[in-house]
């Protein structure tokens, strides 16, 4: 274990301008109980390092306020971040140039965004929204996260996004995560019964074809090991339970999209586009009432008679209980 703290510590070796033998090594011993699965041991060689060695290095301090996102102590990690901010602002000439995974901007961006998260987590979204209102630049790899917690943190009301994104903008209608995906099924819903179909039909146009992506590691193993891979498979080489979990939860965004947009078109008097729609939708799908009916009314209003009464008997046959079916 020691040997793996050693090799991630070497990764962020350049995170201060100029680390010393002694930082280093105190550093490296934080980590190592991180490693360990100690967090309160790292937290406390922190400490030490900084009362007894002066050691108190930008990497520290993010690494500080990470531990302390992580263990529920959100007051003080808030307080670290805002003296490394500090530090940071008092800096006229930061030279500090590293070839590392993560930069302490980028650093203080992931801290910022663990801690928005655990704050709306426990309820607390004024908190949040002011954790949040400090994020001044985003890096494209987390502006999904970024907008997805402003939602959460903002929602039902429209969040401000006042972050720049630090490159060019990346497309965030159909973000990667069922929980990111939830919420802009949600927001479809609301254009629809607000009659801002162009916008609904954006999101779900998008939502429909989302692909399931694996689980990210987690912030310290990307931190600390930029060769981590997502583990998604068990020790017979089959997929997790969870992995499993996600996969159906996928399909079921995909499916409801396909269902609000055939109710769209419905909506509009375009039944040829609803039945096209619904013409392929899954039959051990959890809205397979629901678009089976839709289909046989689409099928009904474009005149295909025939059609539509084998859609509603088998509908009938396999949903007998069903008060569409009748």
């Amino acid at each position: 274990m020691c040997s793996v703290a050693l090799h991630a510590a070497d990764n962020t070796s350049n995170l201060s301008a100029t680390p010393t033998d002694l930082e280093d090594k105190f550093y490296r011993q934080a980590l190592y109980f991180y490693f360990a699965g100690d967090y309160g041991a790292a937290l406390r060689q922190i400490s030490l390092n900084r009362q007894r060695k002066g050691i108190d290095s930008d990497r520290s301090q993010l690494f500080e306020a990470g531990l302390q996102v992580a263990i529920g102590l959100h007051e003080q990690a808030t307080q670290t971040l805002i003296r490394f901010e500090q530090n940071q602002a008092s800096t006229t000439t930061h030279t500090s140039k590293t070839t590392s995974s993560a930069s302490p901007d980028e650093l203080l961006l992931i801290a910022l965004l663990n801690l928005g998260e655990q704050q709306i987590e426990q309820g607390d979204t004024e908190t949040a929204k002011r954790t949040l209102a400090r994020i001044s630049t985003v890096l494209p790899a987390y502006v999904e996260q970024y907008h997805v917690l402003s939602q959460l943190a903002y929602w039902p009301d429209t969040p401000p996004l006042s972050a720049q994104v630090q490159q060019s903008t990346t497309n965030t209608l159909a973000p990667a995560n069922s929980a990111a995906a939830y919420i802009a099924l949600n927001q479809a819903l609301l254009h629809m019964q607000q009659q801002e179909y162009a916008k609904a039909q954006l999101l779900l146009m998008e939502l429909k074809t989302q692909q399931w992506q694996p689980p990210e590691v987690n912030f310290w193993q990307r931190l600390f090991n930029p060769f981590a891979q997502p583990d998604i498979f068990d020790d017979n080489d089959e997929l997790r339970p969870e992995v499993k979990d996600a996969l159906l939860q996928q399909q079921a965004i995909n499916d409801y999209a396909k269902l609000l947009l055939a109710q769209l078109y419905v909506a509009n008097q375009q039944y040829d586009l609803a039945y096209t729609e619904l013409a392929d939708f899954p039959e051990q799908s959890p809205y397979a009432e629901s678009a089976l009916f839709l289909f046989a009314y689409s099928a009904q209003q474009q005149q295909q008679y025939d059609m539509s009464f084998n859609l509603l008997s088998l509908l009938q046959q396999q949903y007998p209980y069903s008060n569409l079916a009748w």
